[in-house]
């Protein structure tokens, strides 16, 4: 599932499958742009646990916009089983109201969960917490969700070198700018709120 493969995806409406080690695990249709919910797919399986992109292939067949309501991904799920499309894995951010919520056993973000060593590849130092705190959300193949009202304080002085880990950059913030915030990192994104709690699943806590 190479990026420049996902490139010759036409920017068009279709469905698509998703392979693991050859198995299909997924389906699903885009009612604008194939290209556009591939890149999405293959960017929430970078910086994953157990699992390597290398591992995946596609296929799709591109569609008038029109066809796609009348058939949807559930034509190619009744002739192969895809677990992925009961596990969680198409799922966005579930929003702050489930961040609480344990996941079940089979969820695809306890199979495969973030990988918090996985490298910042350039360099970022901003002029403020919240240019700061968005450069890192942008540097990240997983989700960074954070509350919004961000202490005053300087960052002039935080620098996070190129080929950080992700871990070391969360405990940089929570040492800095961040401190008295807690940073959760659950199995599927990271969160960051002004508060002292103890998730269910989680990965690690900086606090």
């Amino acid at each position: 599932m190479e990026t420049a493969n996902v490139a010759e995806v036409p920017d068009s409406a279709g469905i698509y499958q998703l392979f693991h080690n050859d198995k299909a695990v997924f389906a699903g249709r885009a009612e604008r742009s194939l290209r556009s919910r591939i890149l999405q797919a293959q960017r929430k399986l970078i910086g994953r646990q157990r699992i390597s992109i290398q591992e995946m292939a596609f296929r799709f067949v591109p569609m008038d916009a029109p066809l796609v309501d009348i058939a949807p991904e559930r034509l190619i799920t009744q002739y192969a089983d895809h677990p992925w499309n009961q596990n969680g894995f198409g799922g966005k951010d579930p929003g702050r109201q489930r961040d609480r919520v344990a996941l079940t056993s089979n969820h695809f973000d306890l199979q495969y969960p973030i990988d918090l060593d996985w490298i910042i590849p350039q360099e970022i130092i901003e002029e403020s917490l919240p240019q700061l705190l968005q450069s890192i959300r942008y540097s990240l193949p997983y989700m960074f969700r954070y509350g919004k009202n961000y202490p005053d304080r300087s960052v002039k002085n935080l620098r996070i070198a190129s080929q950080t880990p992700v871990r070391e950059a969360f405990a940089a913030l929570s040492e800095g700018p961040l401190q008295g915030w807690q940073i959760t990192a659950k199995p599927g994104y990271v969160i960051a709120y002004e508060e002292s709690y103890d998730y269910p699943q989680t990965l690690a806590v900086f606090r």
